[in-house]
């Protein structure tokens, strides 16, 4: 039996800069660690366990069998901060647009800040 090897494919680094990273960290570092908020946004839809590589004997197709669901689709985003872990969050389902982007950050970020006391420097 002849295996073919499946891998990724990945490129590394052609945007990535010594430079512009160091400038950056130099950038950021005047900051103390309690004034930084990192959002980042996640979705999950029913198909994503399924894989997409396998292996077969050389000249096969690899069959998968794996039901084909289409149901919703759920996006989320989170707001976290370094000392106090996540901050507030927001659900939707389907993906995000600048207005659902721009509500979270008003009503949801910013609210959460206004009403939680900040720590002393």
């Amino acid at each position: 039996m002849c295996w073919t090897q499946c891998q990724t494919c990945s490129e590394n680094g052609r945007e990535r800069s010594p430079q512009k990273r160091a400038s950056f960290i130099c950038w950021i570092s005047q900051y103390p660690a309690n004034y930084l908020v990192l959002v980042d946004e996640v979705s999950k839809d029913d198909r994503t366990y399924a894989r997409l590589w396998g292996r077969a004997l050389q000249g096969q197709r690899v069959e998968v069998q794996s039901p084909f669901v289409q149901k919703r689709c759920l996006s989320m985003l989170a707001a976290m901060a370094l000392d106090q872990g996540i901050i507030t969050s927001m659900v939707v389902e389907g993906s995000f647009n600048h207005d659902l982007f721009v509500k979270f950050l008003c009503e949801d970020l910013v609210c959460s800040y206004l009403f939680t006391p900040l720590p002393r420097c």
